[in-house]
């Protein structure tokens, strides 16, 4: 044997690496899929919580209550619907205990001047009970109903109703 041939039989074969698999995964790809969870898992609590919103809920009523009026001018029913929105508005932003015993002009006076936030004129409210209790024997002036629907609509809209449109009415 040649010295060649003996150093050539010594060189091992060739041998590859092995192959890089898919997992595990590296740290960079676990970041980015609990970003990805987290943000999706974010979007729809937070499009759930706006569907389910009420005051979302209150002016889909408000819409409702307005197209029945356009089509029938029941006022007494509009004053009826309406009223019962403020009650409900009440309850969730008053609290249970402190506005559900409220009725009448104590309920009225509690909602003008409830917390200095999230108030309704007094006299909407008590414009409303007169219409709902008196029927339609009860004198309404021109495009009051309107005035009534836009106030009612700016009380679910605003936080500081200082900023709301001032109501229309008999006491106007």
């Amino acid at each position: 044997m040649t010295p060649q041939s003996e150093a050539l039989s010594a060189l091992r074969d060739i041998h590859l690496p092995e192959t890089v698999g898919l997992w595990p995964l590296a740290p960079g790809w676990w970041v980015l899929a609990a970003v990805l969870f987290g943000a999706s898992l974010f979007f729809f609590v937070w499009i759930r919580a706006r569907r389910r919103s009420p005051n979302r809920t209150a002016l889909a009523l408000v819409e409702d209550l307005s197209q029945r009026f356009d089509e029938d001018h029941d006022a007494v029913a509009l004053a009826t619907g309406l009223s019962e929105v403020l009650r409900r508005m009440a309850l969730v932003r008053f609290g249970r205990t402190s506005a559900a015993p409220l009725h009448g002009a104590a309920r009225a006076r509690s909602m003008a001047h409830g917390k200095g936030q999230n108030t309704v004129s007094q006299e909407l409210i008590e414009r409303l009970e007169t219409v709902v209790y008196a029927g339609p024997r009860f004198e309404i002036e021109p495009d009051e109903e309107r005035r009534w629907i836009s106030a009612v609509r700016s009380f679910i809209q605003t936080r500081n109703p200082a900023s709301a449109p001032a109501l229309g009415g008999a006491g106007s």
